[in-house]
């Protein structure tokens, strides 16, 4: 029993502890915690009790308490704050109150040996970083009533195999699942319009992805390096595709480019090395910078009859295309487009599209104007 003498307690609220005990059972006098009320705490502790009755565990509570192992949090809790547990490395055992309701901005950052966390029904909202780099977590299975997950929220949890997101949820936020090198299996809600900016970039084992049939814009570098990435199904509700989307997804092998998309942008299948077979929608008009460069296994290509514009470098050094088709409503070719690609022995171009003069084709090929 911890002497009561060591608890710094004003009007209900605990200010500091300084005992030197392993376990600390905060007394039941207790109502409310203090910010920082365990911040840096000494090497003894290495287990608190939390008594029922609080609601919350407030800004930079645990903040940085390296030497903390379990904590057992009361059902009564609500919210846990702003970089409550940040940086607590050694924290292997806590649990999520049933009454929980929003976890904070950074709240377990760097909490990397928690292995399993339950999340409880009444959750509604995750907010930025709240679990950014607990590289123990295996799997994510997330409830009905969660309606808001902020910025890099699992970002970094390099042993997370699986996650689940429920259809409650509309929109996530940028760099969700980044650098999650080992999640395979991903589950997204079927109301989802949006895939942000670089939500599964570096998910090295990633090999399919299902994407919900509403999704109107896919973020740049979204899939970016997602090594083993075969196969990916746009489905036509897709309007926009962000800069270096796919770049280095080196085993993707095939893409359908929706008829809404307009423009591919630039990088977005830079150094898909297996991409072999590409088809493209009536709807496009434009291919940017580097959008197909590296291409290494690209072979034929048809271009859409409405294409106006192929940007500088975009079929750079694609060293095995042979054979591309490119309508009469071409309006320009820029500047290395073609170039590095040694393999194109013939290309027709009709004589009123503007051809740049800065190797839009590599020396040898034979360019027909008619």
């Amino acid at each position: 029993m911890n002497n009561i003498n060591d608890f710094v307690i004003e009007n209900g609220v605990l200010k500091d502890y300084k005992g030197k005990d392993e376990k600390v059972i905060i007394p039941c006098c207790v109502t409310a915690l203090s910010p920082q009320a365990f911040a840096w705490s000494n090497l003894n502790i290495k287990e608190v009790i939390i008594p029922g009755g609080i609601t919350e565990i407030p800004e930079e509570c645990f903040y940085d308490s390296k030497f903390i192992e379990s904590i057992q949090l009361p059902d009564s809790i609500k919210i846990i704050g702003r970089k409550a547990f940040w940086n607590c490395i050694k924290l292997k055992d806590i649990n999520l109150p049933d009454n929980l309701e929003i976890v904070c901005e950074d709240a377990f950052v760097n909490c990397k040996y928690v292995m399993f966390l339950e999340f409880p029904k009444s959750l509604y909202r995750i907010e930025n970083k709240a679990f950014c780099c607990c590289h123990s977590l295996t799997e994510i299975v997330l409830t009905e009533n969660v309606k808001f997950i902020g910025e890099m929220v699992f970002y970094g949890c390099s042993k997370l195999k699986k996650v689940i997101l429920p259809d409650s949820i509309e929109c996530v936020g940028e760099r969700i699942f980044a650098c999650c090198r080992n999640l395979e299996e991903v589950l997204l809600p079927k109301n989802l319009k949006i895939i942000p900016e670089a939500m599964f970039s570096e998910c090295e084992m990633l090999k399919e992805v299902e994407l919900p049939s509403k999704v109107k814009e896919i973020g740049g570098r979204a899939f970016l390096d997602c090594d083993v990435l075969e196969n990916i199904h746009l489905p036509d509700s897709v309007e926009k595709i962000g800069e270096k989307a796919f770049y280095g997804c080196i085993n993707l092998q095939m893409i359908n480019i929706p008829k809404k998309v307009k423009i591919i942008k630039s990088g977005t299948f830079l150094c898909c090395s297996k991409l072999k077979d590409v088809k493209f929608s009536s709807g496009l008009k434009e291919i940017g910078y580097e959008a197909f460069a590296f291409c290494e296994s690209l072979e034929k290509t048809v271009l859409p009859f409405n294409l106006k514009v192929i940007e500088n470098c975009a079929f750079l050094e694609c060293k095995n295309l042979k054979e591309v088709n490119i309508s009469r409503n071409i309006k320009e070719i820029r500047g290395y487009a073609f170039e590095g690609c040694t393999n194109l022995k013939e290309i027709y171009i009709p004589i009123t599209a503007l051809v740049s003069r800065s190797k839009a084709f590599p020396e040898g090929t034979d360019v027909i104007r008619y």
